[in-house]
C-alpha cells in the first residue's frame, strides 16, 4: 500500500490536472465516455456490459481521487 505521503501528493497533482479549464473539458469527456450518469448495462450483452463497467471505474475512480479523503479511498478501493 502507498505511503500517507504519496497518496496526498497523488490527490494533489489529480486536483491539479483536473481543476485547469483543458482537464475541466477532458474530464467531462471522460465522464461522458465513461457512462458516469448513466446505466452501462447493454442488454442481452454481458460482455459489453463488463466492457463498459470497467470504464465506468475509472470515471469514478477519477471523482473519488478529486473529491474524498485520500487515505480513507484507498482503504475503501483496497476492499472492492
Amino acid at each position: 500500500m502507498p505511503k500517507q505521503k504519496d497518496i496526498t501528493q497523488l490527490t494533489k497533482d489529480y486536483q491539479y490536472i483536473f481543476s485547469t479549464e483543458e482537464g475541466k473539458r477532458v474530464l467531462e469527456d471522460l465522464a461522458t465516455l465513461c457512462c458516469e450518469n448513466r446505466s452501462s448495462f447493454i442488454s442481452g450483452n454481458p460482455y459489453h456490459t463488463a466492457h463498459n463497467e470497467g470504464f465506468r471505474k475509472l470515471i469514478l475512480h477519477i471523482s473519488r481521487e478529486l473529491t474524498e479523503n485520500p487515505y480513507e479511498k484507498r482503504q475503501l478501493e483496497a476492499k472492492e
